[in-house]
């Protein structure tokens, strides 16, 4: 095994130039390094490699910062360019990143966004993004739920997390991240001292989920790890659904830009735990395609650690459910939403689904789940494991999956995700009306069950009779690629294990 120093970092932030960026080999790396000054490194280029393909693209920047809101992770930073940066030799990592096809719009800002499509949503209207469907959604939510369904699938991998170990390449476990392509441990939001800045999550990336860079946020879960030591693999998902849901639509506002969200099998501060009771918002279990969700559950890998594996026919998913509450600047539900907290988890609240959210935590917004599913293996998943479990390095950690955690930076087009919160939580005639306009109203039997990407009945839908979805990921929004990659630095541990 390599040194406790030695560690894979994300993409080198760097600006103005046309060099493929790649992955690096971190060997020695500390905060303290000096960094490399704009201009002296690669931005993205058009388009992408596949994960099966050499090549790269670069994340870019060279400094964080960030405003909106109290932040302490990926919206807050010293700001400016040319900030200190670890340095790191490079290492090609770029045969697994998952960018082919993903990457078009990647260097458009929200108002080039914005520009591009013509109607009451701005950008929703380009037919790069939305396609029109026979059916704005799939009719009433189940009782007084609202939701909205989008697929994705996965971008890359790296030893690095923007909201616990910002600006700190190779000190986090290996996270697998999906949503904006350019997601990396210098990811800041509104950084207002370098507008340009190539890391601002709102301003920089394509995306690897439905509607392209109309969703820019950033989501992460510890890598999944499969095979021994040094012949080490990634086990990489067939399908991420991801689910914004509430019980109190009528309450629900959009979740704002550059929201830092850390849930699971986490503590306050960030450090994880080695195991953890099953519950409906975090467990392991066996999916049953005809009943469409998981049919057993558990706290461990199915098949690991004597946990029954899933039988045929039915496939390996984790569920990770996010608080829907926040606090607020002045303490009210019309307050500025707090970003971010000192701990990543103080300035969000979790409830029981039909509880109103407290005083403390006054501002609601949908409940985002994680729904990550890996293809029933047919053979052993035995030494699966995540990456920061207790005794990873080892192929039959003792509780396999039990540090099981998801991290969600904001970073929806504005325009976007108001389209989705008018059409499938609020489905008003009037959805520009302000806050709670459909409190006690069952305008069309209520909040909507919006799936694949349909953005329900919003404005555009009562003005025109045209039913918009988010253009899908894929035919099927599934990975279609090998399962199983071999970890290019199967050795590899991050320099601080947490």
């Amino acid at each position: 095994m390599l040194t406790p120093e030695s560690c894979t970092r994300a993409r080198k932030p760097a600006v103005h130039a046309t060099l493929p960026l790649l992955f690096a080999l971190c060997v020695g790396c500390s905060d303290s390094d000096s960094g490399a000054a704009a201009g002296t490194g690669a931005v993205p280029s058009a388009g992408g490699q596949g994960a099966s393909s050499s090549g790269g693209t670069s994340s870019g920047g060279t400094s964080s910062g960030g405003t909106s809101g109290v932040g302490t992770g990926a919206s807050a930073g010293s700001g400016g360019a040319g900030g200190a940066q670890a340095q790191c030799d490079f290492n090609d990592f770029s045969a697994v990143d998952n960018f082919a096809g993903y990457d078009k719009y990647k260097a458009a800002t929200q108002a080039q966004l914005d520009a591009s499509g013509t109607g009451y949503y701005k950008g929703v209207h380009n037919p790069d993004f939305t396609d029109s469907v026979a059916q704005p959604d799939n009719g009433p939510g189940p009782g007084t739920q609202g939701q909205f369904r989008i697929g994705c699938v996965y971008s890359h991998f790296g030893y690095e997390d923007p909201i616990v170990k910002p600006k700190r390449p190779c000190e986090a476990h290996l996270h697998m991240f999906w949503g904006n392509t350019n997601a990396s441990a210098y990811s800041v939001f509104n950084n207002p001292s370098l507008p340009s800045d190539p890391n601002d999550i709102m301003e920089h990336g394509g995306s690897t989920c439905q509607g392209g860079p109309l969703n820019r946020s950033a989501y992460w879960i510890p890598a999944l790890y499969d095979g021994p030591l040094g012949a080490r693999n990634l086990v990489i998902p067939e399908n991420i659904t991801l689910y914004y849901k509430s019980y109190r639509p009528w309450e629900v506002q959009p979740l704002p830009a550059g929201i830092e969200l850390l849930i699971g099998n986490v503590n306050p501060g960030g450090s994880v735990n080695n195991n953890f009771v099953e519950s409906d918002s975090l467990h392991w279990g066996c999916y049953e395609p005809s009943a469409g969700q998981t049919v057993t559950r558990s706290p461990t890998i199915p098949g690991t650690a004597g946990t029954p594996a899933c039988p045929p026919g039915q496939d390996i998913q984790a569920t990770i459910q996010f608080p829907q509450c926040l606090a607020t600047d002045d303490g009210t539900p019309t307050g500025k939403p707090v970003l971010s907290s000192a701990d990543f988890v103080s300035h969000t609240k979790m409830v029981p689904n039909n509880d109103p959210c407290p005083s403390t935590h006054p501002y609601r917004v949908p409940q985002i789940s994680y729904l990550v599913k890996w293809k029933n293996p047919g053979i052993s998943a035995s030494t699966w494991r995540l990456s920061c479990d207790e005794g990873f390095e080892s192929a039959s950690p003792p509780t396999p999956g039990g540090c099981l955690h998801g991290d969600w930076l904001g970073g929806w087009n504005p325009s976007a995700i108001q389209a989705w919160i008018d059409g499938c939580f609020d489905p008003d005639t009037n959805p520009a009306g302000g806050l709670f306009t459909n409190k006690g109203v069952n305008n069309f039997a209520g909040p909507r069950n919006c799936s694949i990407g349909q953005l329900g009945m919003n404005k555009h839908y009562l003005d025109t009779k045209q039913a918009l979805s988010l253009v899908r990921v894929s035919k099927l929004n599934n990975y279609t690629g090998p399962q199983l990659i071999p970890d290019p630095c199967p050795n590899c541990s991050p320099l601080h294990h947490p």
